[in-house]
């Protein structure tokens, strides 16, 4: 029977897109704090629900090439990009370090900066891809 579209689902996927975009955008720190507070969460709901029981082996191979292509294609953007401005801005100098840096954040892979026990940069929204793999693939 193929594919069938649950429009509430879909729905609450717009919704949850939605206060993504407004929690990063309000600068009310209330409102903020509040879409913060589930709006990631629904998405791995969403997902959740939509999960289907496979072999490990299969659900890992199917997962990577959803989830850990695009976030490894991302992570190599970001790296690239930071790589290219600094040389662009002249502080060619310290690339490599700028680039391990971010390489580590890849592994990490944070949403946010993160500072204890040492300093490791956001890698950026796709957090999320890497975060969604291992939940996917391991619960």
């Amino acid at each position: 029977m193929g594919n069938v579209r649950i429009r509430y689902f879909d729905i609450a996927k717009g919704i949850a897109i939605l206060l993504v975009i407004m929690g990063h955008s309000v600068r009310i720190e209330v409102v903020s704090h509040f879409i913060f507070s589930f709006h990631m969460p629904l998405f791995f709901l969403i997902s959740g629900f939509f999960f289907k029981k496979r072999p490990q082996e299969i659900c890992i191979k199917i997962n990577a090439k959803r989830l850990l292509v695009p976030y490894i294609c991302t992570c190599i953007g970001v790296i690239l990009f930071h790589a290219l401005f600094l040389v662009c801005t002249g502080k060619a100098d310290s690339v490599v370090q700028t680039t391990a840096r971010y390489f580590f954040a890849s592994l990490y892979g944070s949403g946010a900066d993160q500072h204890s026990p040492f300093y490791i940069p956001q890698i950026g929204a796709v957090w999320f891809l890497l975060a969604l793999f291992f939940v996917l693939n391991y619960i």
